[in-house]
């Protein structure tokens, strides 16, 4: 029995010259013969493995990203609603005044201010 060898091209350690890899086959696919390196069904494995860590470690951050783009929106919201809540709000209500004291402050926190 022959000895096959890997058909995948790779790269030398220059970055410029190319050559068929030297390991030795361990599967066959299509006909071609691939090391455990180089055989496209591991190579698809190890990179939906990579993917899955890639996209559970990016949900955190595209939720902060939809929040950073979103938030002149929400404080433009939040200065209406606050106008109307100060024009209808009682004078006499302590929750309303709470209300009024934290949207305001929010307001400001998000402002820079202090």
């Amino acid at each position: 029995m022959s000895t096959h060898y890997c058909v995948e091209i790779v790269r030398g350690g220059g970055g410029f010259d190319y050559f068929q890899c030297g390991n030795k086959a361990k599967v066959e696919r299509d006909g071609k013969h691939y090391c455990g390196t180089h055989d496209p069904v591991r190579r698809a494995v190890r990179q939906a493995k990579r993917d899955a860590v890639y996209e559970a470690k990016m949900v955190p951050q595209r939720k902060r990203w939809a929040m950073n783009n979103a938030a002149g929106d929400l404080l433009e919201a939040l200065k209406n609603m606050l106008v109307g809540y100060e024009r209808d709000a009682g004078p006499d209500d302590p929750i309303d005044q709470i209300i009024i004291s934290e949207a305001r402050a929010a307001i400001a926190k998000a402002e820079g201010e202090k």
